[in-house]
């Protein structure tokens, strides 16, 4: 009995003596880290000061960007909506062509096929994020900005306009894409519209493929607490300059709480044989 509980000591000596190495190892860098952290928010306080001491002439240099941007804008997202619907149909209807050329026989080939339309889909993805950020700046300016009623009208309804139309050309190529995908791999369940659609698909992919999605959404949750992090800081410097209140830094914060809080529970769930 004494012989195991000295083993046991040893055992936990040693695993002591591991921690304090690895401790060591890691403080320099981490050191170094905070006193980049600390310079760079030196640096940042510092910028701050000079934007006050500009911020009139900052000011009226923004107003009349908006001016102008309250025209330009919703071309802008015209055009990026031209353009994508313009890239994404050329790719997936090559794609379309050669599964529907395919022999039957080289698996290869629907592989490559699966790896060409990552990129429209992100594409899309992207387009409709990008989408939803100009449609609030262009709402954000057509409220700030005073135009001729004609004209804020017309700005107006172009800009209803050109989201509508995001959000339509992301559904419908997402849809072709995901039955595309679905034709070369029948096991796959889903559709586009169904509210499940994530759960269904999840369900129907094997192991490998899980395994694949669970390491890519962890990385994505490492990269989004870091992106918190930062975000928080930049909230607080353009507080500090701009006077943009806590409703900003309030959101972040709030994301990242509940990112946490929803992978701490998880996690807790499924180390006691949750499904």
């Amino acid at each position: 009995m004494k012989q195991e509980q000295s083993d046991t000591q040893k055992t936990i000596s040693e695993y002591e003596e591991k921690n304090r190495q690895e401790d060591k190892k890691s403080f320099k860098p981490f050191i170094i880290i905070m006193v980049i952290c600390f310079v760079v928010g030196i640096g940042a306080g510092k910028t701050t000061h000079i934007i006050e001491d500009n911020l009139e002439a900052i000011r009226a240099a923004v107003e009349q960007a908006e001016v102008v941007l309250a025209y330009v804008l919703p071309s802008i997202f015209l055009f990026i909506n031209i353009a994508e619907f313009a890239l994404v149909l050329g790719i997936v209807k090559r794609q379309e062509k050669r599964l529907k050329e395919w022999d039957g026989e080289d698996e290869e080939i629907l592989d490559d096929i699966e790896r060409k339309l990552d990129f429209p889909l992100n594409v899309t993805n992207a387009v409709q994020i990008l989408g939803l950020f100009l449609f609030a700046a262009c709402i954000h300016i057509d409220i700030s900005v005073e135009l001729p009623k004609l004209h804020e009208n017309i700005i107006f309804w172009v800009i209803i306009i050109d989201l509508m139309a995001s959000l339509i050309i992301c559904t419908m190529f997402q849809k072709r894409m995901v039955n595309l995908v679905k034709v070369m791999n029948p096991e796959k369940n889903g559709s586009i519209f169904d509210v499940d659609f994530n759960k269904k698909w999840e369900e129907s992919c094997d192991e490998a493929q899980k395994m694949v999605m669970y390491r890519s959404s962890y990385k994505a949750f490492r990269v989004s607490n870091m992106m918190c992090c930062l975000l928080w800081v930049i909230g607080i410097v353009t507080d500090f300059a701009f006077h943009t209140g806590l409703f900003p830094i309030a959101i972040v914060l709030l994301i990242w709480l509940v990112q946490l809080l929803v992978y701490s529970k998880e996690s807790t769930r499924l180390e006691r044989g949750g499904k």
